[in-house]
């Protein structure tokens, strides 16, 4: 069985493009031994490396299948995709439209983070042995990149590289981190680090 490393790259259209073509990779017999990801990309990592079933191709569906929208019905076709971006079932929205002025992003990230543990086993996600993950976010206060990362080989590399490498046990908080993107996702915060 051919093995391969695999990039993900931010953008939700290119995280739909990178669920059909890993789905049709692991279809075809190639093997993920390591993957790194940020935004999107980080969440269908976490997905692969985390499936619960060792059945990647279901763990991916499972995670689209959650965070897809349904066509609405006799919406005009011109409208619909200014519409879907109003309300993404899996990361939510505020409702507490008396507080608009307190807002600080539109979406509230605790549903994906449910999702998340629910669709990935982490521990399996966390062992290096298993498979190399490795996921990047912007730490606020510096601007840095960090990735954090199941596995780093060269202990060394970490005051050498960019962006900075911390290996560390991956959680939820870390995947959503790479997506923190205002003014539509919040900050996360790990070990009180702004990301």
């Amino acid at each position: 069985m051919p093995k391969m490393g695999l990039i993900l790259q931010g953008g939700g259209a290119l995280g739909a493009y990178e669920y059909g073509a890993v789905t049709r990779l692991i279809e075809l017999g190639w093997q993920p031994v390591a993957v790194s990801g940020v935004s999107i990309g980080a969440i269908t990592a976490a997905a692969i490396a985390g499936a619960r079933t060792d059945d990647i191709g279901v763990s991916l569906k499972r995670l689209w299948d959650v965070i897809t929208l349904a066509q609405v019905p006799f919406w005009p076709a011109e409208g619909r995709p200014r519409s879907r971006c109003l309300e993404i079932r899996a990361f939510g929205t505020h409702h507490d439209y008396f507080n608009l002025h307190q807002w600080t992003n539109l979406c509230d990230v605790s549903p994906m983070r449910e999702t998340l543990a629910t669709i990935c086993d982490f521990e399996r996600l966390n062992d290096a042995s298993h498979m190399r993950v490795a996921v990047t976010a912007t730490n606020v206060m510096t601007g840095d990149q960090v990735s954090f990362s199941n596995h780093v080989a060269n202990t060394d590399a970490l005051n050498h590289v960019t962006p900075k490498l911390a290996p560390t046990k991956l959680t939820p908080d870390h995947i959503l981190a790479s997506g923190s993107l205002p003014p539509a996702f919040p900050m996360t915060f790990i070990d009180g680090v702004a990301y």
